[in-house]
Order: C-alpha cells, then structure tokens, then sequence
C-alpha cells in the first residue's frame, strides 16, 4: 500500500484533516512549558537558573560543533568495498544546513530539540506532506512539535500514528512515517520518553521557593514580623490598633532608608523573628539542591561552582560532561538524522548505499585537549620501539600511512666508554647457583685488569 493510501486511510479512520504545508507558529519554535500560577514552579527553564544552565550546557556543545555526513564505499573505492567517505555537498548537506526553515538555523534547531529532550523526555520532528512523495526532491523544511500538542494513536496497543493540535486547536493527523521521534527510556510508558528534569522537578522548585524566601527577605530589610508580647493585661483594641499601626509606620520608614526609634508605653515587649537573613543553613541548603539538579542532568555538580580557573583535559569535569553526557546524546540525534535520511530516495548515493551522520568532537576544545594528551603518552610508546602506525592505531589518533611508519627505532644513547671496555667476552655467569656478589665482582675487576685496552686519543683517531 502506498504512504498516500495510509495518510488517506488514517485520516478517515480518524476524521482528521492532514497536515497543513506551512505549519504556523509558534508551535514550530522553541517555547517553555506552560504559565505560572500560584507557588508552582511550571515555568523551569524561564524562572530556574539552574535548569536554564543544565540544559544550555548539554546543547550548546552539541549545537556548537559541525555536523559530517559518510557514506559507505561501493564497487571499486576500497578494498572488500569497506569504509566511509565523507559527503561534503549535495542536497542532503544543503537542508541539515538549516532543517527549521530560514526562521531558525541548524544551531537553533540543535538548541531546541536537545532544549525539549531535557524538559520534556522526547522531541518531535515533523515533515508535511511532500516527505511521503518519493518524486518530490526538495523537501520543506522540518517543524519542531511541542511534545505537549502531541498525542499517540493506538490501536491493539500498536503504534499507528500521531494527532498533533495546532495553537487554533484544530488537530492533524500524521501517520509515523512523517514523525521522526526522539526520546529518553521511559519504563512507565511505551511510547513517550521520561524526562531528566522530573527527576530535579523537586529540587528545582525547593531551590526557586528558597530564592524567592530570599527575595523576599531583601525586599522588607529582613523583618519577618515582630512578635508582641503582653506580659500584664491584655491590651485593648484601640491599643493593639496602634501598636500595629506604629510597627508599620517604622517598617514603611526604614524601607526608604529613614530609622525612627519607637516608643510603647505599658508592659509589652517586642521580639523580632529568628531568620533576618540568609544564615549559613539556608546558603547550604540551596548547594545540596543545586547539586541535586546537575546530577539529575547528567551534568558534573563541580560545573555549578565558582572556580578561578577551569581544566580542560581528560582529567576535568568539562571532559566528563562531554564524554558521559553530551557524546551519548549526540548519537541519539546522529541517529535520527540517519532514520529521516533512509525516507528521502534523492538524499542517497548511487547503489543504495547507507548514510552515516555524526558531530565532529575532534574541533571541539576539551578533546583537542585530551588528543594532544594522547600524543604525549605516543611519543612515551614510539621512544621505547613501539612503530608510528601501531601507536596510531591503540591511542586512536588517525594519523594518516607515512613511509617507514610500521617500523619501531630505539635511541641507542647508552653505550661503555672504549677506554674501559674490555676486549673478549666476560665471564659467564651460572644464575643456577646463589650468586656471591662480592666474589663477581672481583672477578670482573680483575677480568677489566687482565685485559689490554686502548686510550681515548688512539680510539678518537680511528
């Protein structure tokens, strides 16, 4: 059956109308989740410090580096057709230039999936109708879904399509070959993907709730509110009236930097609360969660503390937040760049070879550190005899084939002085018996002794 039969079929199924060509805004860009409300923190990314850094730190790596296409060798372009060679022009190049349209280059698309991987666990790329047309050469660029417009339809528990709904409400029904989703595991559902920033969701919010305590600690001076405390009589209401007028008078006062002593008459004390200030348990507090949130990001908690100078090598936390997190994720996009390249027949090279995608780690700073690292410990191999291509090979430097690379050499630096060096061989030693130290060594003197030798100058002028 034809992909225009399966559309067609779905969207009757359904009662759907199909994707419109030109997706309108603003569910093709990049957004937050949705409003605030109350004490809630439902706006993380907008209102967390934190969460904005997790996140900005995982993509913009990504973002930041190229993305190169191979494809496999065919008849002729290398032994037992083996191999890759790059793809540096030609269509596919031309639309991963800029997927999202001139409203949004290959950066910002980069940005915002690996933005909605974090926030929401999955990410949606969507193509109209002209990706389901093999005639059709030149695709529209991609629109970027908000996971939270996006619902799966099931059927027997098998996934059949999708039903995205616009920002008018009207839905659009898309069969899977249109969809290219990305997302994390998520054991809890079949289909979508589990979010990491649940799992800081808690941490986020304690954190925003104790920034806000903060605030609001700055914004009345420190005044929590006195406590009154009536040590005689209970005062009236006319009293008590003025006594709270006169504490906000010389509250209102002391914000505009005015202090006015006050008086009150009878047998009352007043008593400020204990927290003024942002005291020593509070500032530690905020650091377990902080730490908390970059743990749940798969970010190094070192990554949110002040530092005077930062290490780049293989043995820093900015290597391991590259090696354990933003690599493993950039194979996940690599990947589905490769999945939406199968489904475009002018995308691919003559013979129907396979496409390969990757992001180029080699241009980014903290490896180019740890490669020049691995060039010290080949020159440590290639002095004790180990050949160039070997050390090539085990230390994965990619160096290309040069003359004489598959021999190993050893500096010969140590040598006898020809004065002292007797002619002859030495005498044999028998390692079968316990060795008298004292007696192999007189025998060597005397064997020195007994032996003609020569001087330096008749040596030197040889």
């Amino acid at each position: 059956m034809k992909m225009k039969t399966i559309l067609s079929s779905l969207r009757q199924r359904l009662g759907i109308p199909g994707v419109v060509q030109k997706a309108a805004a603003p569910w093709n860009t990049f957004a937050g989740t949705v409003g605030t409300t109350g004490a809630r923190l439902v706006q993380p990314y907008e209102h967390s410090a934190f969460v904005q850094a997790a996140v900005r730190m995982i993509a913009q790596p990504i973002s930041a580096i190229p993305l190169r296409f191979y494809q496999t060798r065919g008849p002729g372009q290398g032994r037992g057709g083996n191999g890759q060679i790059p793809i540096n022009q030609g269509p596919l190049v031309d639309f991963w230039a800029r997927p999202g349209g001139d409203g949004m280059d290959a950066q910002d698309f980069w940005e915002a999936t690996i933005g909605w991987l974090q926030l929401q666990g999955e990410a949606f790329w969507i193509g109209d109708d002209s990706w389901l047309l093999s005639t059709v050469s030149q695709r529209n660029p991609l629109v970027l879904a908000r996971p939270d417009r996006m619902r799966p339809l099931m059927e027997k528990n098998v996934l059949q399509g999708w039903e995205l709904t616009d920002a008018s409400g009207n839905g659009h029904a898309l069969t899977t070959d249109q969809v290219i989703h990305l997302k994390f595991w998520n054991p809890y559902h079949p289909v979508r993907g589990l979010a990491p920033y649940l799992a800081a969701a808690l941490a986020a919010e304690a954190d925003w709730l104790g920034s806000k305590f903060i605030r609001a600690l700055m914004e009345n001076n420190g005044d929590t509110g006195q406590f009154l405390i009536a040590k005689g009589a209970p005062p009236t209401d006319d009293q008590r009236t003025q006594i709270v007028r006169a504490l906000r008078e010389k509250k209102d006062l002391a914000l505009r930097g005015i202090f006015k002593p006050m008086f009150l008459t009878g047998d009352i004390a007043v008593e400020n609360a204990q927290i003024q200030a942002a005291d020593a348990n509070l500032v530690a507090t905020r650091q377990l969660l902080r730490d908390e949130i970059a743990i749940a990001f798969g970010i190094p908690p070192s990554r949110f503390q002040a530092r005077q100078s930062y290490s780049i090598g293989s043995a820093s936390d900015r290597y391991l937040l590259i090696e354990e997190t933003c690599m493993p994720l950039s194979v996940k996009l690599a990947g589905a760049v490769e999945r939406l390249s199968e489904r475009v027949p002018s995308w691919r090279p003559p013979w129907n070879r396979r496409i390969y995608a990757a992001f180029d780690w080699s241009e980014h700073s903290t490896m180019q550190a740890a490669r020049r690292e691995r060039f010290e410990a080949m020159e440590k191999l290639w002095t004790k005899g180990v050949p160039l291509r070997t050390c090539s090979e085990v230390l994965d430097l990619g160096l290309p084939p040069t003359p004489g690379d598959h021999l190993g050499y050893l500096p010969i630096t140590v040598a006898p002085v020809p004065a002292y060096a007797p002619e002859g061989p030495l005498p044999p030693i028998d390692f079968s018996q316990p060795t008298d130290w004292t007696e192999l060594e007189a025998s060597f003197h005397s064997a020195f002794r007994n032996r003609p030798t020569r001087s330096l100058s008749s040596n030197s002028t040889r």
